[in-house]
Order: C-alpha cells, then sequence, then structure tokens
C-alpha cells in the first residue's frame, strides 16, 4: 500500500511503499523540501520499513528541487 505525503498547498511531495518483488521501501521525493517535510517523510518511511521488516530503501530524489 502507497503512502502519500501533501504540502500545504496539497501536492503530494512524498510517496513511499513497499516493493515486495525487491524487498525494499521505495520512497519518492518530489519538489522543495522543507525540513518538516524531511522529518515527516523520514517518519513515514521509519513506519513503511518496521510494518515491512525490511532494512533497505531505495530513494528517489530525482525530481527534487532546491537546495
Amino acid at each position: 500500500m502507497k503512502t502519500e505525503l501533501y504540502n500545504s498547498m496539497g501536492v503530494v511531495f512524498f510517496s513511499t511503499e513497499y516493493d515486495h518483488r525487491h524487498h525494499w521501501v521505495y520512497n519518492y521525493w518530489k519538489g522543495y523540501q522543507t525540513f518538516d517535510n524531511v522529518v515527516a517523510g523520514a517518519n513515514a518511511c521509519l513506519a513503511k520499513l518496521q510494518e515491512n521488516q525490511s532494512s533497505r530503501i531505495l530513494n528517489d530524489n530525482s525530481q527534487v528541487s532546491g537546495p
């Protein structure tokens, strides 16, 4: 099941889901990331890791903008 987080403008800035085929949690980050957004995304990732008893993460930062 995919989890999506939305910024204050109602746009998805982060999504995470468990990939059963590769046994990893796939994180997709999009747009400008604030400190609060990064913390929220990291917490959602940790929950997905715990839920699926996984220790692997694949972060896709290809659509991140800003510093």
